[in-house]
């Protein structure tokens, strides 16, 4: 292969990379995704929606200035981080009837379950 053809294949190598990347932070859902399965999963009123949309868009707010815990992170970084969103989904679970509680946290486990399994395949 010339000199040529190997910069070509690097390139394109890497513009694929990229998009990958991209394209894995694009399937993530926002905060209004969010609240739209939470309302039609959970069978919420118009109060809860109005006191949950905020706690979920505080949520998003930690995460854009946090970040999600990365294996960079020291330990104590991501404890804190996980503490914090714990004690956001302890205000959810509080606005919530019981049986609207008991599917919300089955919700939560399932979303930790495959946020771990996410994170395994990358390593």
């Amino acid at each position: 292969m010339n000199k040529k053809n190997v910069i070509i294949l690097i390139t394109l190598v890497s513009v694929l990379m990229l998009f990958a990347q991209n394209n894995n932070r694009q399937n993530r859902p926002d905060a209004k995704q969010i609240m739209e399965n939470l309302t039609s999963s959970l069978e919420l009123t118009s109060e809860q929606q109005e006191s949950i949309s905020t706690l979920v868009d505080e949520q998003f707010e930690l995460m854009k200035s946090q970040g999600e815990p990365r294996k960079s992170q020291s330990k104590g970084d991501h404890e804190k981080f996980k503490n914090s969103m714990d004690e956001i989904n302890e205000q959810i679970s509080e606005l919530l009837s019981e049986d609207q509680q008991k599917e919300y946290k089955t919700m939560v486990e399932d979303t930790h379950s495959k946020h771990e399994k996410g994170q395994k395949s990358r390593n």
